[in-house]
């Protein structure tokens, strides 16, 4: 899987710009899959934007409770239909 790189210009101040830069590596984050500069920009823009912050303690509870649910009780099309669903969010956003 590719690693998501967190852009390097603006992460310090929360802005729209670099909110959806952290949104976009939240998942990547939690895996671990993000290096030590790029975790370090990440948790600095969490300490300053507390919509961020609310999303990624959000966010996280998603996604231990998903991590915790077994595969096998989702439906076949569980990722069909959580990629349109997901895609018409962002869609709505933009």
């Amino acid at each position: 899987m590719r690693r998501r790189q967190i852009g390097r210009s603006g992460l310090m101040a929360p802005k729209e710009d670099c909110c959806h830069s952290v949104v976009d590596a939240l998942s990547d984050h939690l895996e671990g899959r993000v290096g030590f500069w790029d975790r370090l920009r990440l948790k600095f823009h969490l300490f300053r934007c507390p919509i961020c912050m609310r999303y990624f303690r959000q966010f996280k509870k998603v996604y231990q409770s998903c991590d915790q649910m077994n595969c096998e009780d989702l439906p076949e099309d569980f990722d069909r239909i959580m990629s349109k669903v997901l895609g018409q969010w962002k869609g709505n956003k933009g």
